[in-house]
């Protein structure tokens, strides 16, 4: 005698039926999420941020730059090999075109605050303050657009691969030139990348496109410096 026993699933509890309704409530709501705007911060709290993150980033180059510029003006001196002298010599041209450029192109949220708009007397002095905090940031925003734009890169590269060249035919140094070259250019794009954006991203330049909706494909064509 054969049983035949009929499997049948149970029913799924209640607490599963409740997780995905959690589950699907929000990927419901999630393009409303995603979406959300951040809450907008004042003006002279971005420039505040802005000018500190600079601080550190522009005296930190700078410095970096003299110390290098230094020692390679040092080895050029002191070393009594003439391949030495010649690596340090180009080292020290390069470095010092870097000081050059970062007590040439000073950014405009270096200095401090322009006013204080909380402590203005009056509704007209305290809008004349702000108007003000607001061109700096303007100011600082187009100087970083600017930092981060495609000059910058071509500034460096021009630079390093004309110091590589110099080693190379010059002294006669190709290998020397080949790292100089290779190691110019990625401080050089370190420079770059870690140039603060904070008034740019705070102040974008117009765009142009399809702004995107609830749930809906996302579609956006920037027009960007």
């Amino acid at each position: 005698m054969i049983v035949r026993r009929t499997l049948s699933s149970p029913a799924p509890p209640k607490a599963s039926l409740r997780f995905a309704f959690l589950v699907l409530s929000l990927l419901v709501a999630a393009p409303r999420i995603a979406w959300a705007e951040p809450t907008p911060r004042a003006p002279k709290e971005i420039l505040a941020r802005d000018t500190a993150a600079t601080r550190l980033w522009y005296f930190g180059w700078t410095g970096t730059y003299a110390l290098v510029a230094g020692a390679n003006v040092a080895l050029t001196f002191a070393a009594s090999d003439p391949g030495l002298r010649a690596v340090g010599r180009v080292g020290a041209i390069k470095a010092g075109l870097g000081l050059l450029a970062t007590a040439v192109l000073v950014p405009p949220a270096l200095g401090p605050l322009p006013c204080e708009p909380d402590t203005a007397e009056s509704a007209v002095a305290r809008a004349a303050c702000e108007a003000r905090i607001e061109t700096r940031l303007a100011a600082s925003a187009d100087f970083e657009r600017f930092g981060r734009s495609i000059w910058p890169h071509v500034a460096t590269a021009t630079v390093n691969v004309a110091g590589g060249l110099y080693l190379w035919l010059h002294d006669d140094r190709l290998g020397s030139a080949l790292i100089s070259a290779v190691t110019g250019i990625a401080v050089s794009e370190l420079q770059i990348v870690t140039r603060p954006t904070i008034a740019r991203d705070a102040r974008p330049p117009p765009t142009l496109g399809i702004a995107p909706t609830q749930g809906g494909a996302i579609m956006s064509f920037a027009v960007a410096f």
